[in-house]
């Protein structure tokens, strides 16, 4: 991954002198950021009021760019800090939940917890099978095996 000269340099200052106290936070936090977000982590998310913010760091613009990822509504924000990037993200929802209180409409939930699978019937009929087998709905043995799958990522 090509480092910018910015953060070769706060990678240089911290690790030649790893008592020096003339390093700014912010500078390591953002350059922790954005290695984290270049490596596609997912310690890069906040999470407010049920929604999802996704950061990704842009290092030549020194901006934190962010968006929303569990609405279907655009929700987009942005700053120059970590200390900042938080603060937008809350305007942010704040802002919009207003917004759709301001025009008498639902905000766009994060997830209603329904979901609609369209699956080839024999799937369907080895999925029904394999629940009767545990003793358990269709329903749970799906939950059951998406949280296996989601905590063995």
């Amino acid at each position: 991954m090509p480092l910018s000269s910015k953060i070769k340099k706060t990678l240089k200052a911290i690790f030649d002198d790893q008592v020096r106290s003339d390093i700014v936070r912010s500078r390591i936090e953002n350059l922790l950021m954005a290695l984290d977000a270049e490596n596609g982590r997912s310690t890069t998310m906040m999470q407010y009021k049920g929604y999802i913010g996704h950061l990704v760091f842009d290092d030549e613009a020194e901006i934190f760019h962010g968006e929303v990822i569990n609405t279907k509504d655009v929700i987009i924000f942005h700053g120059k800090s970590v200390e900042e990037i938080k603060i937008e993200f809350k305007e942010s929802i704040d802002d919009y939940l207003e917004f759709c209180a301001s025009r008498n409409e639902n905000p766009d939930k994060p997830f209603s917890g329904k979901l609609s699978l369209h699956l080839d019937p024999q799937i369907h009929q080895q999925a029904y099978v394999a629940a009767k087998k545990e003793k358990k709905s269709l329903n749970s043995w799906i939950v059951d095996s998406l949280l296996q799958k989601i905590h063995a990522t």
